[in-house]
């Protein structure tokens, strides 16, 4: 039976919630923190290819994601959400 591979590995996102004050953090509330983040870097990164393309480079720059972030994050198109 195949594994389940997650991208981002549960220990280092349940480490970032705890940093950002969380006392405790399940396995599920860590798997779901990758899950979002995932989605949200998925985008970010569909973003900046495109800005790189219009740009006419294939080379995804820096800041290609950075205004790639920017730009999603003004829009508040996080993943799942409605557009608040």
């Amino acid at each position: 039976m195949p594994r389940n591979k997650e991208i981002l590995p549960r220990k280092p996102l349940a480490d970032l919630l705890r940093t950002a004050g969380a006392p405790r953090v399940s396995k599920e509330g860590a798997e779901a923190f990758g899950q979002v983040l995932t989605q949200f870097a998925d985008e970010i990164a569909k973003h900046a290819a495109e800005l790189a393309a219009h740009s006419g480079r294939r080379t995804v720059l820096g800041e290609d994601v950075k205004l790639a972030a920017d730009t999603l994050l003004k829009r508040q198109t996080l993943p799942g959400s409605a557009g608040r």
